[in-house]
């Protein structure tokens, strides 16, 4: 059963279909291959598949889709309001997904596996942590209370801010005020719930993360306030996007831990007598304002690393060798080449063409790194 939309969303809903329609044809002569596009419709759902994969995965990824849809409904009083749109692709080597609330909700992912390198993906199945963790975008960012569907009722719909026009930004904030919020505090609630949700395996309790935050209070590395998290935070992120999610998952985890995790998502809920600004709601339901808790959490987090580098202290430390003399930039998984005895790995440097370096101990030759360019 198809819902009539209203006629903003079903215009956007027939161009996006159109672009669809027209890579079917344009994209089998640039990868040789065919491909389809096939679709799988729900009271809840439209899954457009445009999928090279087992056609029986579509399926698959659609249940997951609605397990995840439901659970939260239920932590958090979510109600679509429309059927969510979801673009299943297989176009590259690695998976990822998104997720977006206006104009129209919608997720799009790819197939393939994510990866799994530092432990930044947990190791389970990859649609269904990519799904726990989109839909609670959605969730969280497109939770609507009564006023916020008055206001849509008005605009027919849900309008999109856009920089060409300035004042859709009030617009915007009328129908979906949630989605108003720095993005350590999205990533960081959808990041410890894909976490919840498996029982514990993600990067809500990785070792990646505990890793970070202890090299920085070992290293006394200053921690970002909040605001700066979100604005110097995000331009000194070499990878875009990781101090939002280290910093945002890490405060999600302490409120969970110190008030508990009931506390956590009454910040993300719209009941009656809730706030509509993320800011304002959580003073409301923590009792201090976000700030001051987010320095509590500073200073939880240096007492706690520094008691656990004590302990790692007891033990001697193995002597390390440095393998260079300059900075190597983002690096690859590293492999041995036993019959150089030298290690190999992709390096990524601002400035530097992306290549692969073999390194050999510095006893071996006074030339501690050799590279070769990728063609």
């Amino acid at each position: 059963m198809v819902r009539k939309k209203p006629w903003i969303r079903r215009k956007a809903g027939t161009a996006l279909l159109a672009c669809l329609l027209s890579l079917v044809g344009v994209l089998p002569a640039a990868y040789g291959q065919s491909l389809t596009l096939e679709s799988l419709e729900t009271k809840d759902l439209l899954l457009l598949n445009l999928s090279t994969n087992d056609p029986e995965l579509k399926n698959y990824a659609a249940k997951v889709y609605l397990n995840a849809a439901e659970y939260h409904r239920n932590k958090f009083g979510w109600d679509p309001g429309e059927q969510v749109t979801f673009l299943f692709f297989d176009f590259q080597d690695a998976g990822n997904a998104a997720a977006g609330i206006l104009p129209r909700q919608i997720v799009n992912s790819q197939a393939a596996p994510p990866d799994k390198t530092f432990e930044s993906f947990p190791p389970i199945d990859p649609v269904y942590g990519l799904m726990n963790h989109e839909v609670a975008h959605l969730a969280t960012l497109g939770i609507q209370g009564r006023e916020e569907k008055f206001w849509s009722t008005v605009f027919s719909g849900k309008p999109q801010q856009t920089s060409a026009h300035p004042l859709s930004i009030a617009y915007a904030y009328l129908v979906a005020p949630r989605s108003a919020v720095p993005r350590w505090n999205s990533e960081g609630i959808a990041t410890f719930l894909d976490t919840w949700m498996t029982v514990g395996i993600g990067r809500g309790q990785g070792g990646f993360d505990e890793m970070v935050f202890r090299a920085m209070v070992r290293d006394g590395t200053p921690f970002f306030s909040n605001l700066a998290a979100e604005s110097v935070g995000s331009k000194l992120d070499f990878n875009t996007g990781t101090n939002a999610y280290l910093y945002g998952t890490r405060f999600m985890t302490y409120l969970a831990y110190q008030y508990s995790p009931e506390k956590l998502v009454e910040w993300f809920r719209r009941d009656p007598g809730s706030k509509r600004y993320y800011a304002d709601q959580f003073e409301q339901v923590f009792g201090e304002p976000l700030e001051v808790v987010w320095q509590h959490w500073i200073k939880f987090e240096k007492d706690y690393q520094s008691k656990n580098l004590t302990d790692l202290r007891v033990y001697p430390l193995t002597q390390g060798e440095s393998l260079s003399n300059d900075t190597v930039g983002w690096m690859s998984r590293m492999f041995l080449d036993e019959t150089t005895n030298r290690l190999v790995g992709g390096m990524m440097y601002p400035g530097v063409v992306s290549h692969i370096a073999r390194f050999r101990s510095s006893r071996a030759s006074a030339r501690t790194c050799t590279t070769s360019r990728v063609r």
